[in-house]
């Protein structure tokens, strides 16, 4: 507040604040507290008096409470509030961008540093800012180098998107494995899966299906390259069941068999001879691995159940 007095220079002035001068032979005064000022005017030994009483409200007092973690990963959220007072109007701000108003909280999803203004009258008072940091999640998926089906003694190397500041871990099924590399040489039949991590997010990949033929198989004795059958799934999606066309009518110890996203395997069967058409079931959705083998060779198709 500026409290000031018109006219000529010529008198001499003095400010004061109940008994106290506070300034002296100016026209005007700026204050900051509550209190009686007075204004004395004097000239040729002569003193005129003038007073006024003034009230500053003080600033209402506003902080910020965070209700989890300040540092968190793409597509969650955060929220932010103040304790509401009624009559108290709020104003959220981004990097001093107004991004909210009127609402003691506010839930926010991206990386900056958040404040919060509250205003009664002509009056405002200000938090401290409080930043919030997003990070990516790592995208994650495996990269197979060989053929994913062979025989007993060999192996399939599987690797990781390479990048700054990523660590890696990787799931035989429902098993960690030891192994913290990019890369992983997978000599064991069953699911694999890869979990991309950087400071704070983690990704997980699609599982990978590794299948290990017996020496004895026809394919391994005999030294032939394994081959896809080239079956048919449908419906896929499906819901509850689904039918498999085998390419050829089955050959004397054809096997089909199911595994879930970790791995495990939850359907076994042996087709009759001849057969060409499979109804199959499952009782649980998710995604799932069928693997066709027969003395012509073999194909893995993934399946979702709905």
């Amino acid at each position: 507040l500026i409290l000031s007095v018109g006219g000529e220079d010529g008198p001499e002035y003095e400010w004061m604040k109940g008994d106290v001068r506070i300034l002296r032979n100016a026209t005007s005064v700026t204050i900051k507290e509550s209190g009686s000022y007075r204004l004395l005017a004097t000239t040729m030994g002569c003193t005129a008096e003038s007073g006024v009483e003034v009230t500053a409200d003080p600033k209402p007092e506003v902080s910020i409470e965070a209700l989890g973690e300040l540092a968190f990963c793409e597509g969650e959220e955060l929220l932010l509030r103040t304790d509401p007072v009624p009559g108290l109007i709020y104003t959220w701000s981004k990097e001093d961008v107004v991004v909210e108003q009127n609402n003691f909280r506010i839930r926010v999803n991206e990386s900056g540093k958040y404040s919060v203004s509250s205003t009664v009258g002509a009056c405002t008072g200000s938090s401290d800012t409080l930043e919030v940091r997003v990070y990516p999640v790592p995208e994650s998926s495996i990269l197979v180098s060989g053929d994913l089906t062979f025989c007993e003694g060999g192996f399939v190397t599987l690797s990781g998107s390479p990048g700054e500041g990523l660590s890696y871990a990787w799931m035989f099924g429902s098993d960690m494995l030891e192994n913290s590399e990019r890369t992983l040489d997978a000599e064991q039949e069953g699911s694999y899966t890869l979990i991309t991590s950087n400071e704070i997010c983690s990704g997980t990949s699609e599982p990978v299906l590794v299948t290990v033929l017996s020496v004895t198989d026809p394919q391994c004795a005999n030294g032939i390259e394994s081959t896809l059958v080239e079956s048919l799934v449908y419906p896929n999606p499906f819901k509850g069941s689904f039918h498999l066309r085998l390419s050829s009518p089955s050959a004397p110890g054809a096997e089909i068999s199911l595994f879930d996203a970790q791995g495990k395997l939850v359907l076994l069967h042996k087709p009759n001879t001849g057969s060409e058409l499979i109804e199959l079931s499952v009782s649980e959705p998710g995604l799932y691995m069928l693997k066709i083998r027969d003395p012509k060779g073999s194909q893995t198709i993934r399946l979702f159940a709905l």
